[in-house]
């Protein structure tokens, strides 16, 4: 059974995603990228509010590679898995029993769910182009990570959070 609180008392909820790192597949062997992620952190959820409360996170990349004549540059792609619910499409973060409804988005709207471009997500992705002359190329990559909480959840006061992992595919 579900605790009611009465009154006006606003009931509040710590909530986080947090980002763990995994590295998968390489273009080649000249392929070498570092990533730096920063997780999304919703600070205080306030039930009574009726807007969403949104938060972003940040995944940087750094990438270089010995460019072979003629062919095309490598291509990075960045995919976020389900987290703990096992849908991309209703992601949950937990607090003993409860959970709270969240998502990630690629883009600000909050239209696109980030995952692996199954199932109606998303996911990012960039070149790593090689300006004129011989030698490595690099490319440094921002992606921003748009996350959201929907208004209006019936939950109990506690620390929420969940765990994404990152595939950066090169």
């Amino acid at each position: 059974m579900r605790r009611r609180h009465a009154g006006t008392m606003p009931r509040t909820a710590s909530a986080a995603a947090l980002l763990a790192l995994g590295l998968a597949g390489v273009a080649d062997a000249g392929t070498l990228c570092g990533v730096e992620t920063l997780g999304v952190a919703f600070g205080t959820y306030e039930i009574v509010l009726p807007t969403p409360n949104d938060s972003n996170g940040t995944i940087d990349l750094v990438c270089s590679y010995l460019p072979t004549p003629g062919g095309p540059p490598p291509l990075i792609a960045v995919y976020f898995n389900a987290g703990s619910s096992g849908v991309m499409t209703d992601r949950r973060m937990n607090s003993a029993s409860d959970t709270l409804r969240y998502n990630l988005y690629t883009d600000p709207a909050h239209t696109q769910i980030w995952g692996d471009g199954t199932g109606g997500t998303s996911f990012q992705s960039a070149e790593i182009r090689v300006g004129p002359g011989v030698g490595n190329a690099t490319r440094s990559e921002t992606f921003t990570i748009y996350g959201r909480i929907p208004p209006r959840q019936s939950v109990d006061t506690g620390t929420y959070s969940d765990t994404i992992v990152v595939t950066v595919e090169f």
